[in-house]
């Protein structure tokens, strides 16, 4: 009946959520061809054993006196979280862009499990999509890719799901059965915590030792969240509308952007983001000179046999991205040296043992932390880059083309930018706060032109031919 508990950065998220900033993460994909939403119904009725935490929903301990539970529901029906629609054909990207947006404002509901997907028909070019809700306290980014090739296939032909079944208990638990399981697991924490606090107490450097990181690692990572990131026009409390927008490249011209400088993709990405935001600013007559953004980079340290378990075992870097006007291979070479010093240091390992020292926090506490944290300044953007397979996935037989993710919103934050590679391809997705960016199209031509320009500068210092990125973008909002 009770599946398992919360962690207490999954629980995070939900302490976090209010009505103008639903935690939910979100996948806008597009297929080349109309996928049949009987098919798609079957398909993953066939499959959700496979991903048990899809049936359960979430329950609080009375009285605050432990973390959440995921806990069975007796009264799932697929039909609730999987639901039909169509653009009036033909259906542009605008249009989805729009539908999304209004899909990614609306939160999910805690009764509950916490996701819903909307089959979408009617786009042009005989083209349907899917737009996928998942609460972020369900699963982080690394784990949605994975939960993802579980619901497609890798050809064309479906793929047989292994058999399995799932156990729909009677009833819900009731209160005095959630309170004794809370104490007894809260019991147990306290007893791994004594162990703890007594090895500590002999060696302290033991704790940092078995996580393999530094005493140096958890004060940068401190260091560079304490202090609030510089004022922005990003940082606004958003409203309860959303605008969403995509960009579409090319996967190879960002692979040979960062070969002739010796970065990373990633580092690439930062970089293109950076140059549109500073660019995004100058149109809004913001000064950027020597201005910089500080953005909150998530990373994975997930353990890769732990990959399946679900949750979230993501820790975040926080780089300053400079958005002045400069050279394009200039900006990529700070923008690399940074996230450089920030790998050597292993400040995500050091972010990783402060969040795991927080789990013998009372939870209403940790809870309100949350909430503190969340309306604190600690950065401008989040700015999150995940790499999906590099081969077609397909659905009932039909091939998916882009993938767009939609990065939630907290407090005084009014900008994500979610980027997927896919297939040779990468693709931005951009959620905002409808009102504090009536411009969004604006900051998509902005990567665009940044892309280009990157490239070129490339091009000019390389032997090598720099692929020209196929680059398009379309922008839509909810009302």
């Amino acid at each position: 009946m009770i599946a398992g508990q919360l962690t207490h950065l999954d629980n995070v998220f939900l302490s976090i959520e209010k009505s103008h900033t639903p935690m939910h993460t979100a996948g806008v994909v597009i297929f080349e061809a109309s996928a049949p939403f009987e098919k798609v119904y079957e398909t993953i009725a066939s499959r959700l054993h496979l991903v048990p935490r899809f049936t359960q929903r979430i329950m609080t301990v009375p009285f605050g006196l432990g973390t959440p539970f995921w806990v069975q529901d007796p009264a799932f029906d697929l039909s609730f979280h999987l639901r039909h629609a169509a653009l009036p054909k033909p259906g542009t990207d605008e249009q989805l862009c729009d539908y999304a947006a209004r899909l990614i404002s609306r939160p999910l509901d805690r009764t509950r499990p916490l996701w819903e997907i909307y089959v979408i028909e009617g786009l042009e070019d005989d083209r349907s999509a899917i737009v996928a809700k998942t609460h972020h306290a369900m699963v982080d980014g690394l784990s949605s890719m994975d939960l993802a090739t579980v619901l497609f296939d890798f050809t064309p032909e479906a793929q047989p799901a292994p058999p399995g079944k799932i156990d729909t208990p009677s009833r819900l638990p009731s209160s005095a059965e959630l309170i004794a399981e809370a104490l007894k697991r809260q019991a147990s924490d306290l007893t791994d915590l004594g162990t703890a606090v007594r090895a500590a107490a002999a060696a302290p450097g033991r704790i940092l030792d078995a996580a393999g990181v530094s005493l140096g690692a958890v004060t940068s990572f401190v260091g560079s969240v304490i202090k609030p990131a510089p004022p922005s026009p990003l940082n606004v409390r958003p409203g309860l509308s959303r605008r969403f927008a995509i960009v579409r490249s090319t996967l190879q011209t960002f692979k040979d952007i960062k070969n002739v400088s010796g970065a990373t993709v990633n580092d690439v990405v930062l970089t293109v983001c950076a140059d549109a935001l500073g660019k995004l600013f100058r149109s809004r007559s913001e000064r950027t000179e020597g201005r910089s953004l500080r953005a909150m980079v998530p990373v994975s340290v997930r353990a890769e046999e732990s990959v399946a378990a679900g949750g979230n075992e993501v820790s975040a870097v926080f780089p300053d991205l400079p958005i002045g006007t400069m050279k394009p291979l200039e900006r990529l070479d700070l923008v690399h040296d940074q996230l450089a010093d920030i790998k050597s240091s292993k400040e995500a390992l050091g972010a990783d043992v402060i969040v795991n020292l927080s789990r013998w926090a009372p939870p209403t506490l940790h809870a309100m932390a949350a909430r503190v944290g969340a309306g604190a300044r600690m950065m401008n953007v989040v700015i999150s880059n995940v790499p999906g397979p590099q081969v077609p996935l397909y659905s009932c037989g039909v091939k998916m083309l882009e993938p767009y993710a939609v990065i939630p919103l907290a407090e005084s934050q009014s900008l994500s930018i979610g980027v997927t590679s896919y297939n040779e391809g990468i693709f931005f997705g951009m959620n905002a706060d409808r009102d504090a960016h009536p411009d969004l199209d604006q900051l998509a031509r902005y990567i665009d032109e940044s892309i280009s320009e990157l490239q070129k500068a490339a091009a000019e210092v390389s032997s090598e031919d720099i692929t020209k990125a196929e680059t398009q973008f379309a922008v839509g909002s909810e009302g």
